[in-house]
Formats: structure tokens, C-alpha cells, sequence
């Protein structure tokens, strides 16, 4: 299930599984996946790779079904480093090799760079351009000019959605503001980052099988 919306005139496909999809260019782009999120807990310690690789199945059954040319990895794919699944990414790219798959991070360790260098399908850049018109950002600091469609990571935005019983809930969402479109956090372990009001700004929370447009 998604929602259709134009952001400078380019159609987006918000999707519940908490990724965008741009039909016009084959793209998807997922953010703040971070993965491993569950080994420094005491409780999911020791099962955190079974959740990382469910997650990573998922994400394949995603791509499956919509068959995109790319992927852009935003924000943080790993949480708090590298060490525990390099692999479980490594492989699942290498499983694809007909997507190119583009990672946007700010720091990376760079033997894992070189690692995931022997794969022509995968690269690493801070920001990523296409077609001269959309830019893809690690986060809201690395943003280039307005008259583009920017799509970036990093924020984890949340909103609270009150229910028919007067119940609150805190949902993660799409946030729009002008040219930019903030993505939620793809991993459903990863915080929220709930957002105050902003003038002219339209979130889309994520509710189940459907999302609610939500204007601030």
C-alpha cells in the first residue's frame, strides 16, 4: 500500500513499509535502517541477528514487488557500527546484482568501504544527485539548492495520531516541507524523533495498511 503525492513536480510512492519509491526513475530509497540496533540490548541481545536478517528478508520481499533499477541507503543503516552485519548487507547487495544500491553516510570504517567495493553494484557517497534534479542526503545538513527535489535522513520522524477511544499514539511519518521529503526510520526498532510544529509542513504517518495525510 502507498500514497501517491508530487513533491517540485516528480511523483512519489510513499510506502507503509517506510520506504519512498520514485516510478519514474526506478528508484527506492530506504533511511536509518540501523541494523544490529539490538545487539546492546540485554534483553534481544543475543537473537538481534535473527531480527537483522527478517528485516533484510522483508526489505527483499520489497524489492521483489516493485523491481526498482536502485536503492539508496540514507541516514544510519547501522547501529552503533559495522562489526555485526557488514555481511547480512554485503550479501543481500551481492544477491542483487541487477540494483545498483548507492549507501549515503557521513562516516563509514574504510576497510568495510573496501569490502563493499569488490561489489560493481555498491557505492558510497555523502550525497547523491540524479538527474539534476533530486538529491539524495545522508542527513538535513548535506542539502544542495532548492530547485531540487531533496530526500533525506536522519531526523526519524514521528507524530502522535489519536485514536477513536481518545488513545495516543506515537506513528512514524513522512515529513514534507517545501522540496524536501524527510524519511521515517525504515527500522522498526529505531527511535522516534517526535516533531513539533512547523509552518508549512505536511507529515504522513505511517498507520498499519495506510497513511494519513497530517497538515502542521
Amino acid at each position: 500500500m502507498y500514497k501517491r503525492i508530487k513533491v517540485k513536480n516528480i511523483p512519489i510512492h510513499l510506502l507503509t513499509k517506510r520506504a519512498a519509491y520514485l516510478p519514474s526513475y526506478k528508484t527506492m530509497a530506504v533511511s536509518d535502517w540501523h541494523l544490529n540496533k539490538l545487539d546492546d540490548n540485554t534483553e534481544y541481545g543475543k537473537k538481534g541477528a535473527d531480527f537483522d536478517k527478517e528485516e533484510l528478508d522483508q526489505f527483499g520481499e520489497l524489492v521483489d514487488e516493485y523491481e526498482p533499477q536502485r536503492v539508496v541507503l540514507l541516514g544510519n543503516t547501522f547501529h552503533p557500527n559495522w562489526d555485526a552485519d557488514w555481511q547480512l548487507l554485503y550479501d543481500f547487495a551481492e544477491k542483487y546484482t541487477d540494483i545498483e544500491f548507492v549507501f549515503t553516510q557521513k562516516d563509514y570504517p574504510k576497510e568495510i568501504a573496501q569490502k563493499f567495493g569488490r561489489l560493481p553494484n555498491f557505492r558510497f557517497v555523502l550525497q547523491y544527485i540524479l538527474d539534476h534534479k533530486i538529491c539524495f542526503s545522508y542527513n538535513l545538513d548535506v542539502l544542495t539548492s532548492e530547485d531540487f527535489l531533496c530526500i533525506a535522513g536522519g531526523e526519524l520522524p514521528g507524530c502522535i495520531v489519536s485514536g477513536s477511544g481518545g488513545q495516543m499514539y506515537r506513528m512514524p511519518c513522512f515529513k514534507v516541507s517545501n522540496n524536501v521529503l524527510v524519511m521515517p526510520s525504515y527500522g522498526k526498532w529505531t527511535s522516534l524523533n517526535i516533531l513539533k510544529k512547523e509552518k508549512n509542513t505536511r507529515l504522513y504517518a505511517i498507520l498499519g495498511d495506510h497513511i494519513a495525510s497530517i497538515k502542521r
